[in-house]
């Protein structure tokens, strides 16, 4: 615990006093059914407060008032006492492990979707976003009135729930700040025109939540400390604001982040990737310490300890948003603690689990913690009934997922793996300039196997035969995928292979060599290679049969491999059908226009890499079951797909042995 002094200390907030200074923020999940509470999402968050959290800010977005919309992001509704009965169990169950828990509360304005709520968006004018491209109507003052009480209203109905507090969101352009921005509120009545009027619903909003739930209850306001778009709020701006909201005397702290809702390419710095620093908004906390003696929550990518740490210990902040890390291990702070065996597993922004499960409309999840979002399932790791010898062929993901928790059940297990590596495809990819430290789960994961006495044997490739001779009562296949090549023309020439061939190893070709990568799959593979040779210094092209790239990844992953293609000025050609490959001198590519059907090449080539998916690659399962082996096949070994997915069913097969 010394080693985290600073980070573990009790905090007083308001009237109540968190046991440590780490906070799960407010965001979204996809828990809720028909706007209310269900048991998935309370044992979801019941495992970050059994893992010693001080702060849980639940309901990212939670609604207070019908036009606001709820179930495009599948949110919480907050309008009438029907909600009550699952805020009181959820608040009961946080309680019970010690946690203080507060929500979110907002109205989202125009951000969301008319075709899913069946209704118009509303904002202060009528402004598009720039995202869902919505034209808005402009509120009537009567009905800004009524969304007033609503705040106030679900305010005092989580008080009577027996909730700590509620955050008011004033952030990533959500209602509140639709009316601070003049690019969006251009009205000419007492809410729009100078910055008084445009805080003016702000301010009724904050002042009526706290005359709702008195002074027992904490209030706070998150706001972004810069918007990081053209003609949008900075940091100055941000501090007037927080100082004219603070001389209110209705708040206890404040919270800030960065960016905005819109457009994609802001939006997606909400939440920020693997592409951006450790505490990358740390200097707009430091700017609101200047101006307020209230307390001020840092969130945006804090997912190291020793940062958390530091950043308190610095004055940067008072609490520190841990959001995504309590995501990937919910016992973080008992393990900082030393309450909890094991080592903190590690949070690398992968976003895949997330976030981007969130942005296809599923549950959020972890893409390398299979636990979350099934903790009914899956957070209690039974010990086995009888104890038996398991061989995991494969050292990726899935396979160790597997070996570990078998281990953990009390199996005695062997894990061989071809390769002199760990790590499977993620290994691979780790390499990629854009996967900064994206190496660090399978490290861990190999860490925890070793500490479970996982006998791990490297440089071995099993045969059917082999594996027989190490007498398994059980084989786990996990021998992962082979890289795909297209059947055109001249693929079999040496200067044609895979992304993940030159990811793996450096490409043997001359420095400034001109480059071709062809994206057939749609996800970022492409993207990843492509911007390794640019940073290489190759000039590179990179073509596509989709109408942009990357097409089946979600923002927060897809618009950071743009923004690193287009500044190492990587020409991106779409809607390209690649017809043959002719290989003399150089390299020569022949596509065809998928619409038009005109024809052009590209010429001149050292090296052409595919992202064409790639194969499962399995030779002993069969014969291993012909000869009366129990025998699982999981991961790309039984359908390439992502990494998610191997760690699930490596983790499902071993609670099964």
């Amino acid at each position: 615990m010394d080693a985290y002094a600073n980070l573990l200390s009790p905090f007083r907030l308001g009237n109540m006093t968190l046991r440590n200074r780490i906070v799960s923020t407010p965001h979204n999940t996809h828990y809720p059914r028909d706007g209310y509470i269900t048991e998935d999402y309370i044992r979801y968050y019941s495992e970050k407060a059994q893992g010693g959290v001080g702060l849980l800010q639940c309901f990212g977005s939670m609604s207070v008032h019908p036009t606001s919309p709820y179930q495009d992001w599948g949110n919480l509704k907050n309008w009438d006492d029907s909600s009550l009965p699952t805020f009181e169990a959820f608040a009961t169950e946080m309680h019970r492990h010690g946690a203080k828990v507060m929500t979110q509360l907002t109205h989202r304005g125009r951000r969301g979707n008319s075709t899913v709520t069946e209704q118009p968006m509303v904002s202060a004018s009528s402004v598009p976003e720039t995202v869902n491209r919505y034209i808005p109507r402009p509120l009537k003052k009567p009905e800004i009135k009524e969304i007033v009480k609503g705040y106030a209203a679900a305010a005092l109905r989580l008080k009577r729930a027996g909730f700590d507090g509620a955050e008011i969101s004033a952030f990533a352009r959500h209602l509140i700040d639709q009316f601070w921005s003049p690019q969006i509120n251009q009205r000419s009545d007492e809410y729009g025109g100078s910055l008084e009027n445009r805080l003016r619903f702000g301010v009724e909003v904050v002042e009526a939540a706290r005359e709702a739930v008195g002074n027992d209850f904490v209030l706070g306001l998150r706001v972004s400390g810069d918007e990081l778009l053209p003609g949008g709020r900075r940091i100055d701006g941000t501090k007037e604001i927080i100082a004219y909201m603070d001389a209110l005397g209705c708040l206890d702290y404040f919270s800030v982040s960065g960016a905005t809702g819109e457009p994609v390419s802001i939006g997606q710095k909400v939440i920020p990737a693997f592409d951006a620093p450790q505490a990358v908004y740390k200097d707009y906390a430091s700017e609101l310490k200047k101006i307020t003696d209230k307390p001020v929550l840092l969130a945006g990518r804090i997912q190291e300890p020793e940062v958390g740490d530091r950043l308190v210990a610095d004055g940067v902040c008072d609490l520190v948003g841990m959001t995504r890390a309590l995501i990937a291990d919910p016992h973080l702070p008992n393990k900082l603690w030393g309450r909890t065996d094991g080592e903190v597993k590690p949070c690398v922004a992968m976003q895949q689990g997330c976030v981007g499960r969130g942005a296809m409309g599923l549950y959020t999840g972890c893409t390398h913690n299979p636990v979350i979002g099934r903790e009914q399932e899956l957070a209690t790791v039974s010990p086995a009934l009888v104890s038996r010898r398991v061989l995991v062929v494969g050292g990726g993901p899935g396979g160790l997922e597997a070996a570990r928790v078998a281990a953990e059940r009390g199996h005695e297990v062997i894990l061989a793996e071809a390769k002199s590596t760990l790590g499977g495809r993620v290994a691979t990819s780790a390499n990629a300039p854009l996967r900064p430290g994206w190496g660090r789960t399978t490290d861990w994961l190999v860490r925890d196997a070793r500490r479970r006495g996982v006998d791990i044997r490297t440089g071995i490739e099993v045969t059917a035969a082999a594996a027989i001779e190490m007498k398994p009562d059980v084989v786990i296949v996990a021998t992962g995928s082979r890289p795909h090549l297209p059947n055109v023309e001249c693929v079999d020439d040496a200067r044609v292979t895979s992304v993940e061939a030159i990811l793996e190893h450096s490409p043997p070709i001359p420095p400034a060599s001109s480059c071709i990568v062809i994206d057939l799959m749609g996800n970022v593979e492409g993207s990843l290679g492509a911007h390794a040779l640019a940073a290489a210094g190759h000039s590179v092209t990179i073509v596509t049969p989709d109408h942009f790239l990357a097409e089946t990844e979600e923002k927060s992953t897809r618009e950071p491999a743009y923004e690193g293609l287009h500044g190492l000025g990587v020409e991106i050609l779409t809607d390209l059908r690649v017809e043959a490959i002719h290989a003399g001198a150089s390299v020569t590519v022949h596509l065809t226009h998928v619409y038009t059907g005109q024809e052009q090449s590209l010429a001149g080539a050292a090296l052409v890499a595919f992202s064409a998916g790639a194969r499962p690659r399995d030779e002993i399962s069969e014969e291993l079951e012909q000869r009366g082996i129990e025998v699982h096949v999981i991961g790309d070994a039984l359908a390439p797909r992502g990494i998610h997915d191997a760690m699930l069913e490596g983790t499902r097969i071993a609670r099964e042995l």
